[in-house]
């Protein structure tokens, strides 16, 4: 999946944790991320074709159960590679994260699933977030 499309929907994921039964505007996806109103709608629709996000005009968006999946992963992905950078790179806290953010697109979900079981499976990254494992595809190491 595209940076583009990740950064949407982690602000979808986001929004989702401050207020979960509530559509998201599109002027305050666009606010968020910096860009213009018709272009996160732009953005909102294409998401939608792809079953991630329910978009409806004038009423906002949010992420279906494919998209929470889609970004439950992308956080694990994220956060093994934080705790890779941080345990054993030595970076510290925040410059791990911002490390793992740059290339957590790049790096292979195969890498990922290695550096996971290296690492033991880590129960909690680096800014103490909890991590599910999804090296067996179910969540469990």
């Amino acid at each position: 999946m595209s940076s583009g499309k990740v950064r949407y929907l982690r602000a979808l994921y986001e929004f989702r944790a401050l207020s979960p039964q509530r559509a998201v505007s599109s002027n305050r996806v666009a606010k968020r991320l910096g860009v213009r109103a018709p272009t996160a709608v732009v953005m909102l629709r294409r998401l939608a074709r792809r079953g991630l996000v329910e978009y409806e005009p004038r009423h906002g968006a949010w992420l279906t159960r494919k998209g929470i999946r889609a970004m439950r992963r992308q956080a694990w992905r994220h956060r093994v590679l934080e705790v890779f950078l941080f345990k054993e790179l030595g970076f510290e806290r925040e410059k791990a994260h911002r490390y793992a953010e740059a290339i957590e697109d790049a790096v292979p979900e195969e890498v990922v699933m290695k550096l996971c079981a290296r690492l033991n499976h880590p129960q909690r990254c680096p800014c103490g977030k909890r991590i599910v494992c999804h090296c067996s595809g179910d969540g469990s190491p």
